[in-house]
């Protein structure tokens, strides 16, 4: 399910999904401290773009953490992609 009438999530800069910088940025735009969206992101798939180094992490995982911090979602805790 989407949550985009809700959630103003930007265009990601890499193909696949979100940067640390990115979710930073998302983060402070929607109020929530980042501690708080890494606790309830949880451990998720991820993706290591191997010209840049950086951890991109998947836009539906994204949008999921933050639908359950911002109440529009209650997420099972053995629940997976």
């Amino acid at each position: 399910m989407s949550y985009e009438k809700w959630i103003d999530l930007p265009k990601p800069s890499h193909k696949h999904g979100y940067t640390n910088t990115e979710i930073k940025g998302i983060c402070r735009k929607h109020g929530i401290k980042v501690k708080d969206f890494w606790r309830e992101f949880g451990v998720n798939t991820a993706l290591l773009d191997e010209k840049t180094n950086e951890i991109i992490y998947y836009p539906v995982d994204v949008e999921r953490a933050l639908a359950f911090i911002l109440g529009y979602r209650k997420v099972h805790p053995l629940e997976w992609d």
